[in-house]
C-alpha cells in the first residue's frame, strides 16, 4: 500500500535544488490534496529555517541558541531532572523557566551536541501547526480563499508574521499549538485535539493566562452571543485586570516564586569590559 505523502517526493528533491520554484511548482499541482500540500509547505519552512540569517544580535533565534551554547552543553541527566523539577514546582532559576525550551534545550544540548536542532525541531512543531490551522481555515472557508480579500490576508499575515517568528522557540509556537488544536477540535469534534489545549502553559508560562478563554469555551461551550458582548465590552472597559491575576498569582507561594523568578529572553548585547555577550533579561511581570 503506497503511504498517503509518496507522490510529494519529487516535488520535496527539487525544491532541495530551488526551494522556491519547487514550493511553487508543488502549490500549483491540482493532483495533490491539500494535505500533502501542507507537508510541501512543511518542507519549505524547515528548509528556511536551516539557512535563515538572523541580522539582530537580539533577535530570538540567536539568543536561544546562546542560552544552550552557554548553559546546556555536557549537562547531566541528573541536573536535567532536577531543573525540570523545579520548573515544574514553580520554583526555578534555570535559564528558561519553561519545560517545553528546557528539554528542547537539553536534546539539542547535551544529548546531540547541536544547539540549532532545538530551533529545527522548534521551527517542525510550528510549522506543522501553522500549516495545518491554514489549512483548517482553507477548508472550513472553501469559497473565500478565492477572494482577493482573503488572499490579500494571506499574503500579509504570512510575510509579516510567519517569517519573522519563525525562530520563536516559545511564544508563538505556543499560539500556533493552541490555535490548531482549536481549530481541529471545533471543526472535525475529534476528541484527540483536546490535548492540544493544555500544551501551551509548559511551552511558554503566560499562556496559562492566554489559554482561559479558549477553556472558558471549552467547558462550558459556545455561547456566542454572550461571547460577542464581552468581546465588544473589552474595547471599552477593563473587565479583568490583568494586574489582578499576577497578584493572585504572587499570592500563592509557587505563584509568587513563579512570577519573580520567570525571565524572557529580551535582548542580547555585547557585554561591556567583560569580552563575552551577555542576555539582557526583565522580569517577566515588568513585560507585562
Amino acid at each position: 500500500m503506497k503511504s498517503p505523502n509518496q507522490n510529494i517526493i519529487p516535488y520535496v528533491v527539487f525544491m532541495l535544488i530551488s526551494p522556491i520554484i519547487g514550493l511553487f511548482n508543488g502549490l500549483i499541482q491540482k493532483k495533490l490534496s491539500l494535505h500533502n500540500k501542507k507537508w510541501i509547505l512543511i518542507v519549505f519552512s524547515l528548509l528556511f529555517v536551516s539557512v535563515i540569517h538572523w541580522p539582530s544580535e537580539s533577535a530570538d533565534g540567536k539568543s536561544n541558541l546562546t542560552i544552550i551554547k552557554e548553559n546546556y552543553q555536557n549537562v547531566s541527566f541528573e541536573v536535567f531532572i532536577q531543573d525540570l523539577k523545579s520548573i515544574l514546582t514553580f520554583s526555578g532559576r534555570t535559564e528558561y523557566q519553561d519545560p517545553y525550551a528546557h528539554i528542547l534545550a537539553m536534546i539539542s544540548g547535551s544529548i546531540f551536541g547541536i544547539p540549532f536542532l532545538a530551533i529545527f525541531i522548534s521551527g517542525f512543531i510550528y510549522a506543522y501547526c501553522f500549516w495545518g490551522s491554514i489549512i483548517k481555515m482553507i477548508q472550513t472557508y472553501p469559497k473565500q480563499r478565492y477572494s482577493w480579500l482573503f488572499i490579500g490576508f494571506f499574503v500579509f499575515f504570512i510575510s509579516l508574521k510567519f517569517l519573522h517568528d519563525f525562530q520563536t522557540i516559545r511564544s508563538w509556537t505556543g499560539l500556533w499549538i493552541l490555535f490548531f488544536g482549536a481549530i481541529s477540535y471545533y471543526t472535525t469534534g475529534n476528541k484527540k485535539y483536546l490535548w492540544l489545549f493544555f500544551i501551551p502553559p509548559f511551552v511558554h508560562f503566560m499562556y496559562f493566562l492566554i489559554a482561559l478563554p479558549s477553556w472558558i469555551v471549552l467547558y462550558f461551550g459556545n455561547r456566542a452571543l454572550i461571547y460577542s458582548i464581552v468581546f465588544t465590552l473589552s474595547f471599552f472597559t477593563t473587565i479583568i485586570n490583568p494586574s489582578i491575576l499576577l497578584n493572585l498569582l504572587r499570592s500563592a507561594p509557587l505563584g509568587a516564586d513563579k512570577v519573580q523568578s520567570y525571565l524572557v529572553e529580551d535582548e542580547l548585547e555585547k557585554g561591556k569590559n567583560i569580552g563575552y555577550k551577555k542576555i539582557t533579561r526583565h522580569r517577566f511581570y515588568d513585560i507585562l
